[in-house]
């Protein structure tokens, strides 16, 4: 979460701000299920330093590149661990 926002204070754009912290919550409840999926955290790494190479070159479109390949990683390792990541949800709901 601090990556993210630390990107969101470096970019100096108040509505990009704006918009991260309205769906903050949003993706805090999709890393707390994400990054129990198998090799999703090592692969967040590498796709956060991806990004940052990016953003460090100044490179808009490597950044935007990096950026949706992270989110499509995350989507597809939930997609093929669906069943992992729903189990995770009822058990956490039924810890609350």
């Amino acid at each position: 979460a601090e990556f993210h926002w630390i990107i969101c204070k470096a970019a100096n754009n108040s509505f990009l701000e704006r918009v991260a912290t309205s769906v903050q919550v949003l993706g805090r409840a999709s890393r707390g299920i994400t990054s129990h999926l198998p090799g999703v955290l090592e692969q967040s790494l590498r796709d956060h330093k991806r990004i940052v190479t990016a953003l460090a070159a100044r490179d808009s479109e490597q950044a935007a590149t990096a950026m949706k390949s992270h989110l499509w990683n995350v989507r597809d390792a939930y997609n093929r661990n669906r069943s992992d990541a729903e189990n995770y949800v009822a058990a956490d709901s039924e810890a609350s």
